[in-house]
């Protein structure tokens, strides 16, 4: 029998939701037509006079027999969830609640906990504090949607948190300065934000483009041409990439001081794998062994990291040091900044 046969049972079984009480009659049976399926194996091989093609066309019958029976199961139980969805939702906030206690006005009528008032919205009858149980387990087995714009995904209710977290399209705050940007994006399209939209970020003005630091160390060159203390306001945010991999790298001010840092645009369980080193010092001490220099070492920061806690987790450096380590060219004062990316 052709392996490729048993590919596609694997890849069938693989998509069927074992937990759903309605398709379980479907997986049993593509349990029972895989040992089939083994059987005629054995059997064609004990037997080199059957006509194995033969056999592999009637498998591959059954097959899509039992697909059909597999879609017709799932249109079931989506039909199903969809309309105990309906039923349940909130009038009010138009919600599908993911928790109970439900109430329920003496015509039947019910409304989520947060909305709950005098009287019903649906039909004005006087609320009292009667509560569906019939509404509570149906909250507890249906499949729930997400709550984050975009995503259409349905999670059993005991998923459903632990996906929000991890949702490509969860809500977060730009990584650029607040008084320069502050929007919110979903997590999936933050790097397309910075590139093409962000007004924090200099990538808008530089091709709509990441910078390229593949190259490392990177050397910036800061100035401007204020008195001190050195940069009294944060400046434009950047994003580069680096062996296949966005961050972003932002120098802000935050309370008598200048916070360096640099974002792993990504999961943030994936910011274990790299190393950022990054030092600020005088323009003239290239080999980084002046007295002045101040540098951190560590992983990359989370892309969705809040404004607050990365002024508190990056490189925090001091208006009195920032004095020390700034020179005067002309009208300029300049800073150097050295990025080093393992």
């Amino acid at each position: 029998v052709n392996c490729q046969l048993f590919h596609q049972f694997k890849l069938l079984f693989s998509q069927i939701p074992r937990q759903l009480p309605i398709t379980r009659v479907a997986y049993n049976c593509l349990i029972h037509f895989y040992k089939r399926v083994r059987s005629l194996a054995m059997n064609v091989m004990k037997d080199n006079n059957n006509d194995a093609k033969s056999v592999e066309r009637n498998i591959v019958k059954e097959l899509a027999e039992m697909e059909a029976e597999r879609d017709e199961a799932r249109k079931k139980y989506s039909d199903l969830t969809s309309i105990l969805r309906d039923q349940i939702e909130c009038p009010v906030c138009m919600e599908v609640p993911t928790s109970g206690p439900l109430h329920v006005c003496p015509n039947g009528h019910l409304v989520c906990l947060k909305c709950k008032d005098d009287h019903c919205p649906t039909c004005r009858s006087r609320m009292f504090q009667n509560k569906s149980l019939l509404a509570g387990k149906v909250i507890e087995s249906i499949d729930h949607k997400c709550t984050n714009e975009n995503c259409d995904q349905l999670f059993p209710l005991s998923e459903l948190e632990s996906h929000s977290i991890a949702c490509q399209y969860r809500v977060i705050i730009c990584p650029a300065p607040s008084e320069l940007c502050g929007k919110k994006v979903a997590f999936c399209k933050v790097l397309d934000h910075i590139l093409n939209e962000c007004d924090g970020s200099a990538n808008k003005k530089e091709e709509r483009k990441a910078r390229d630091y593949n190259k490392m160390p990177k050397k910036i060159t800061y100035d401007n041409n204020e008195s001190l203390p050195f940069f009294a306001y944060s400046m434009k945010g950047v994003a580069f990439l680096w062996n296949g991999a966005h961050f972003y790298m932002n120098r802000e001010r935050a309370a008598g001081c200048a916070v360096f840092s640099v974002q792993y645009i990504g999961d943030e369980k994936d910011c274990k794998n790299y190393t950022v080193d990054i030092a600020v010092h005088n323009i003239d001490d290239s080999k980084l062994q002046g007295k002045h220099l101040q540098r951190a070492v560590g992983e990359p920061l989370p892309i969705e990291m809040e404004e607050s806690d990365r002024k508190k987790n990056g490189l925090v450096i001091g208006d009195f040091i920032m004095r020390k380590i700034a020179k005067k060219e002309g009208e300029k004062w300049k800073i150097a900044v050295t990025l080093n990316m393992k």
